[in-house]
């Protein structure tokens, strides 16, 4: 065992203080005792693992014996160990991705297969092991017979995706690896090449070459991964505009300046002094024409964050419009800065106080757009599963967009059952509520927070009805669902592995979009000359399945005609 003597704390300053209760951590744990209780050689000779090695072997046919220097029992055990973490981490909303927890889980899933290949396995095979993990198991963590279905579709899906590279990614490497000479490593490239095009994890490249006696040049592979990353970065800023560009310099102003307070919640006007101004990225006292970018110790501008789009709208003196923001950011956490471009014969000056305004109709539909947000993102978990997470969001005043976790495109069974429902929690106008509580105090009360996001130790809370949705937020939001007005799914798509996107509308949006439908739907039947909706899909079916069989006449025709003007070339060449 590796043996340590905990006796001591190391404080702030370097000192070192006795334990009240000195002790020896043994590195045992309830696997390692099981093993000596049961008298067996390793944690996966124990009657935990029996099932699932017995799974394994029956559906590879590899022989198991209780030898860890027998490379085909430690294949089978590394199978064993990782069908155990990645059904684990499936069952708790883990779905693989290229990042996060998610590429953890992917690298996980990818190794296991690796080594599935060893054993003899031709296909997907890890989902069919599952129900042996769960056999075992179960009992003590009843979730993932619950979970069973989703787990098993989660994992062969990506296994699916995997072996359609992997021969081929494989057969590469092999190749690769006998021009490396002797002492010398696997290129970095050729490993970057493995991972950008074929989604070989490094460490699975770097297994397989060890195996053949190379190391690969990690040092390489990482300065091309950077390349990649500084690249992305390059275009990312030269799409950036100014706000972006100098964030630097909001940084610093970041130390002089409270945080900006926020009016929009109690209505879509305010006042607010400057604070500063920007031309360039340079500070200034007053603005007289073109581009600017100021601070307000408070306005009624919503700082594009959390998915919400920034506001627009005008700074108006004396109720004279003198600047038009384009649009609000937050370049950094506590500050909100304006964007616009100041009126002719009009200036902006540091210390004065002016009013703000945006325009109602505008932010009236983002507030819808952010509402139905949720209550998509309610609807999704309720119809697939609680492994829905949010991935990524956009909210403008003209539409929605949502990225959550899931791994397969939805049937149109659930995309409608999906819009009925939440349709249905418009229809009976339950009414929003927002609360500032501790992060702490929001989560025990069932708060859904996003992973990776960063929360302040206040947080303001947005539930809906009796809190069938609830979610730390801070963007803006309706009173009552009903002046969401309606809901309509636009577009499902996979954006990423393991992540779909939904783009829906609503209010006016959403029946201008039904309207463009119905007035298309009209024009096709009044060309088919169709009574209605279901005789014009008649009509249009009957008139597939003519072409079709046109197209197979005309075929036939050319085959006809070929095989004649064939047999009059052969007779024709014997005269």
């Amino acid at each position: 065992y590796n043996l340590v003597f905990m006796q001591y704390n190391r404080d702030n300053a370097g000192k070192l203080n006795p334990l009240p209760k000195p002790s020896v951590d043994t590195g045992l744990g309830l696997e390692r005792t099981a093993s000596i209780l049961q008298n067996v050689p390793s944690n996966y000779d124990i009657d935990l693992f029996q099932s699932i090695i017995k799974a394994i072997t029956e559906k590879s046919g590899a022989t198991y014996v209780p030898d860890l220097k027998n490379e085909t029992a430690s294949a089978v055990r590394v199978v064993a160990d990782h069908l155990r973490a990645v059904t684990f981490l499936i069952a708790d909303g883990v779905l693989p991705s290229n990042e996060g927890r998610g590429y953890v889980l992917r690298r996980i899933l990818r190794r296991a297969v690796r080594y599935g290949k060893k054993l003899g396995f031709t296909g997907p095979f890890f989902a069919e092991l599952v129900p042996s993990l769960i056999q075992s198991m179960a009992s003590a963590y009843p979730e993932l017979k619950e979970k069973e279905k989703f787990v098993r579709e989660a994992i062969h899906a990506e296994e699916e995706k995997f072996f359609q590279t992997l021969e081929r990614g494989l057969a590469i490497l092999s190749e690769e690896l006998k021009k490396v000479k002797k002492g010398q490593p696997l290129a970095g490239a050729v490993a970057f090449l493995l991972y950008d095009s074929f989604g070989f994890p490094f460490d699975l490249t770097a297994v397989v070459s060890r195996e053949q006696g190379v190391e690969v040049d990690e040092a390489a592979f990482n300065a091309a991964m950077e390349k990649q990353r500084t690249q992305s970065r390059a275009a990312q800023d030269g799409e950036a505009g100014a706000t972006e560009q100098f964030a630097h310099v909001f940084e610093q102003l970041a130390t002089r300046f409270q945080p900006t307070k926020f009016l929009g919640y109690e209505g879509m006007e305010g006042s607010g002094k400057i604070l500063a101004i920007l031309q360039d990225g340079k500070e200034v006292e007053e603005a007289h024409g073109g581009h600017f970018d100021a601070i307000f110790d408070a306005s009624p501008f919503y700082g594009e964050s959390g998915g919400q789009a920034g506001d627009s709208g005008e700074i108006l003196e004396g109720g004279r419009a003198v600047a038009t923001v384009k649009i609000a950011k937050k370049p950094v956490a506590s500050l909100t800065v304006v964007s616009g471009t100041v009126a002719p014969g009009a200036h902006l000056k540091v210390g004065k106080t002016y009013d703000q305004r945006v325009p109602r109709a505008t932010r009236l539909r983002t507030q819808a757009n952010h509402s139905a947000t949720h209550l998509l993102h309610w609807a999704l978990r309720k119809v697939l599963g609680n492994h829905v997470k949010q991935a990524g969001s956009l909210v403008t005043p003209e539409l929605l967009r949502f990225d959550f976790t899931h791994f397969k495109a939805l049937t149109e069974e659930e995309k409608t059952e999906v819009e009925t429902i939440i349709n249905e929690k418009i229809a009976l106008s339950e009414p929003l509520r927002t609360k500032l509580m501790s992060k702490d105090e929001a989560i025990a009360a069932g708060a859904m927070a996003l992973f990776g996001e960063k929360y302040d130790d206040e947080v303001r809370v947005v539930s809906m009805g009796d809190g069938f949705s609830t979610e730390l937020c801070g963007g803006t939001h309706v009173d009552n669902t009903s002046q969401i007005g309606c809901l309509v799914l636009v577009s499902e798509g996979g954006v990423a592995a393991g992540v779909r996107r939904i783009v829906a509308y609503t209010s006016m949006t959403a029946v201008d979009y039904l309207r463009g439908k119905a007035s298309a739907l009209d024009e096709i039947r009044g060309l088919l000359k169709a009574g209605n909706p279901d005789e014009a899909v008649a009509k249009v079916e009957r008139l597939q399945t003519r072409e079709k069989e046109l197209d197979r006449k005309i075929t036939a025709m050319q085959a006809e005609s070929a095989g004649n003007l064939a047999k009059e070339l052969v007779e024709n060449a014997r005269d």
